[in-house]
């Protein structure tokens, strides 16, 4: 798959035996978005240093079959997981769609931890709350559809008034709204989007089917039923906003700009989030829950000021607060793809959810 767009043949014949594969043995067809750090990463190779087999089965003119296989502890018990994978070239060289239409236990225990486990030459290009619900409205908007409901989605919240402790709130809803009617939900309860599943069915059905779908904030998801609708209209704009993520947190080390002028992110906030300054406390208590990071906060009080070191790969930040509506994260010398993303995703996750610009753009605003 060259181009997402392009109705390859040998890719939507990919997606027919994807699907009856799926069918015939009661299983969704699953996938992933995944970037890499640099173009030419092999994935096989990466895989292959941290698993116990990964073999390359097949080449096609999309991409190729991948079998994974590795021992892990499922239930008490040790189990090997086996599966075939189809990774899919696409129109961004530094994004590839991974499919498989295998049980959830080798996707959610191998394949997505194995993901994991290749930072920073690999990672998932995480969404914000906002594109999310971009993505679900403008497909539920598509003219060959019957109706298109969110019959569950979960949900991030901040508690209100806690001293101390947990401050953000998770939920799972199950619902049967439109689009709409659970961006009002979102807005009105000041919740953030982390995944949702929706059913849909298409003009002209005669069986009138209703198939499933879901997806996630890590660019994961699933399709029960029909698959060339969700494809060419699901997974494409996922696609595109992945293709974003890529070129927002790309070349922002020092060690890759002019003069090693920095490139700052800000995440934005509507409200006046630190004219509280026991916020500034809270923000420094989720640094120091980065995992594989280490925090030392420098100022806490009237200003905020913070180094964050990524273990990882050695990436490292200055994160500001000298405005009571945004946080500065200022990448150093080294900042990947990978770990720019991962912790301002790990801020918008676990303090509050944000608007993530580049700083000459909030300036402007």
């Amino acid at each position: 798959m060259t181009n997402a767009h392009d109705p390859n043949p040998s890719l939507v014949a990919l997606r027919g035996q994807l699907m009856q594969y799926a069918a015939k043995h009661e299983r969704d067809v699953r996938g992933m978005f995944v970037c890499l750090d640099r173009e030419g990463i092999n994935v096989a190779e990466q895989f292959r240093s941290r698993i116990a087999s990964a073999q390359e089965e097949r080449t096609l003119p999309v991409g190729k079959w991948l079998v994974l296989s590795d021992r892990k502890t499922i239930d008490g018990q040790d189990r090997t997981v086996t599966g075939r994978i189809l990774v899919l070239t696409t129109n961004n060289s530094r994004v590839l769609l991974v499919v498989s239409a295998e049980p959830a236990v080798f996707c959610n225990r191998l394949l997505v931890p194995l993901v994991d486990q290749c930072r920073p030459r690999l990672s998932f290009p995480n969404l914000t709350s906002k594109s999310l619900m971009k993505l679900l409205l403008d497909s539920s908007k598509h003219p060959k559809l019957a109706n298109f409901n969110i019959t569950e989605h979960t949900v991030r919240s901040r508690i209100l008034g806690k001293k101390a402790g947990r401050r953000v709130r998770s939920e799972r809803v199950w619902t049967d709204e439109t689009v709409q009617q659970v961006l009002v939900s979102l807005q009105e309860r000041a919740q953030w989007l982390q995944s949702a599943t929706f059913t849909y069915q298409l003009q002209g059905d005669q069986s009138h089917a209703e198939h499933v779908g879901q997806i996630s904030r890590r660019c994961l998801f699933k399709v029960r039923g029909e698959i060339d609708w969700f494809w060419d209209n699901v997974v494409d704009r996922m696609l595109e906003e992945a293709t974003q993520v890529v070129k927002f947190y790309s070349g922002r080390s020092r060690s890759d700009t002019a003069d090693h002028v920095p490139r700052p992110i800000v995440i934005e906030y509507n409200d006046a989030m630190f004219s509280d300054k026991s916020q500034n406390q809270r923000l420094k208590r989720t640094l120091q829950q980065l995992p594989r990071c280490a925090t030392s906060v420098i100022h806490a009080n009237p200003y905020f000021r913070a180094s964050v070191v990524d273990f990882t790969d050695g990436s490292s930040y200055e994160v500001w607060v000298l405005s009571e509506h945004r946080i500065v994260i200022v990448p150093q010398f080294r900042a990947s793809l990978s770990s720019a993303g991962r912790v301002c995703d790990f801020i918008l996750a676990r303090f509050a959810e944000g608007e993530v610009k580049d700083l000459e753009y909030a300036a402007e605003s």
